[in-house]
């Protein structure tokens, strides 16, 4: 894939310059990507997620939930007699195929490629039309507007987009019209924008489409195909590329069971490109034969729902309540899951726990043995935890079907460090040094017995184990991640604890 900043998708069919309503297909689109930025914010955001990073996520012996995403949307039309052109039937039709395609209802889905046929991932989703607006009234979630052009442009026309928008941490925002580009061209058909930010923040974040080809109804004259352009679309809109970007040697969508292409390369059962199977009937190409998603590209959009903010706050029943689309919620039983931003602490520190749970839970049990408090009610606590041990947490998640099985994690509590990393210990003459270090620790050691040495990483993981003898004895932490760790020196007379810190 190529990440970048902007995504623009622009389908230009083989007309001819005046304008008519022939039918060509897909694989006669064609495409302007805008390459002045390669960004992948979605990537951010995952990699500055503590779950990713140093969390330990707990087991749980509960059956696994679907999540249930529904998300809010509003469709602003331009057009001449707007209501009549574009009339409510056909955007319901609109997004009717795009939940069909996203779900794996289409008719054609037992019907891909025999070699992809393992690969076909569904996305248990949702785009419904708000029935409140922001000001709290009733709506049918669509605002017709005379005609106007342009709003598929990058620059120069935001102050215009942003007029009509409406809050896009609450809402899809589609923008429906004739002319995407104000250049006298009207059969372009698309255009979408990644998950991105500022966008959102300005209320800039959108996708602009022709109604021309939207949907089966109305003034649309897409054949059954070319409708699930639209859902092309979405997919740009939930973070996925091109499966050709890149051609054959290039990084391609970043998706792994999408293998690389070239552009249009078939739709034949066995056809190839770049030296392997094409995967023509996937949505993110241009073809005449759209039918799929895998299930990587699954997994990616799921990403952009579950942890970029311009989409984690849509689904949220909160904003399906408020947005009047509640009653398109499937709810499931949680499947009880929780990450802990540690599990190995000195007595005296504290440990934040994290709900990850799916099946949006409204009530939340915590035991902590050892910690204070005991028990807690909160979705995420902070638990200290003053005496050593090893202690078990457990977690149960309800919402309104029930509850899950619990889920359990074991902490581990050493002794407060009596000494600190380049100080001696008196009782065992002892010396680490040097700390913060970049590459190794020194212990020296000024008796005749040997002692054994640990090293831990706060995950609890044993990064080091072994014995110094008298002398100056060296520990290399050179393949070491930059952090802190725990130092553990054991012998007859005593245990000696410290941390050190990996530059």
């Amino acid at each position: 894939m190529k990440n970048i900043f902007i995504l623009t998708l622009v389908f230009i069919i083989a007309f001819s310059n005046a304008y008519t309503q022939q039918i060509q297909t897909a694989s006669d689109i064609k495409c302007g990507v805008n390459p002045s930025d390669n960004f992948d914010e979605v990537a951010t955001y995952i990699a500055k997620n503590n779950k990713f990073q140093s969390g330990v996520s707990s087991t749980s012996e509960s059956f696994d939930c679907v999540q249930h995403y529904v998300i809010p949307v509003v469709f602003h039309v331009f057009a001449d007699n707007a209501e009549t052109t574009v009339p409510l039937e056909q955007i319901q039709s609109a997004l009717d195929i795009v939940n069909r395609d996203m779900n794996g209802l289409n008719d054609d889905y037992d019907s891909v490629d025999p070699y992809f046929m393992d690969r076909r991932g569904k996305l248990n989703i949702t785009f419904a039309l708000a029935t409140i607006d922001p000001e709290g009234k009733p709506t049918n979630g669509i605002t017709y507007h005379p005609n106007n052009a342009g709003f598929g442009n990058y620059l120069n026309y935001d102050d215009s987009v942003r007029t009509y928008a409406w809050d896009n941490y609450k809402y899809m925002n589609v923008y429906i019209m004739l002319d995407l580009y104000n250049n006298g061209i009207t059969n372009a058909s698309g255009i979408a924008w990644y998950p991105n930010t500022a966008m959102s923040d300005n209320n800039l974040a959108r996708i602009v489409y022709n109604y021309s080809y939207l949907g089966n109804k109305g003034s649309s004259f897409a054949d059954p195909n070319f409708q699930s352009v639209f859902t092309h679309e979405f997919g740009h809109w939930l973070n996925l590329a091109h499966t050709f970007d890149g051609g054959c040697e290039g990084e391609n969508d970043y998706v792994d069971d999408t293998p690389s292409t070239l552009q249009s390369a078939g739709c034949e059962d066995g056809t190839f490109s770049c030296g392997h199977p094409a995967n023509g009937d996937n949505y993110m190409d241009y073809t005449d034969c759209y039918s799929m998603f895998t299930k990587g590209q699954v997994a990616r959009m799921l990403d952009a729902l579950n942890y970029h903010p311009t989409r984690i706050s849509l689904w949220q029943i909160k904003n399906l309540i408020a947005t009047g689309t509640y009653q398109y919620y499937k709810p499931a039983v949680p499947n009880s899951k929780f990450t802990a931003s540690t599990n190995l602490i000195e007595q005296g520190e504290s440990i934040t726990f994290t709900d990850i749970s799916c099946g949006n839970p409204i009530k939340w049990e915590w035991t902590f043995e050892g910690g204070t408090p005991a028990t807690s009610k909160e979705q995420n606590p902070i638990i200290l935890f003053a005496t050593p041990g090893k202690f078990k947490v457990s977690f149960m998640a309800t919402n309104t079907e029930g509850a899950s099985n619990k889920s359990i994690i074991e902490i581990v509590v050493i002794p407060k460090t009596e000494s600190s990393v380049g100080e001696s210990k008196e009782s065992l003459d002892l010396f680490v040094y040097p700390n913060p270090t970049s590459d190794r620790i020194e212990i020296r050691n000024l008796e005749y017995s040997s002692y054994e040495v640990s090293i831990f990483d706060n995950l609890g993981n044993v990064v080091f184990s072994g014995s110094v003898t008298k002398g100056n004895n060296a520990i290399s932490l050179e393949n070491l991640y930059s952090g802190v760790y725990h130092l553990r020196v054991t012998s007859n007379n005593g245990v000696f604890y410290s941390k050190v810190i990996k530059k």
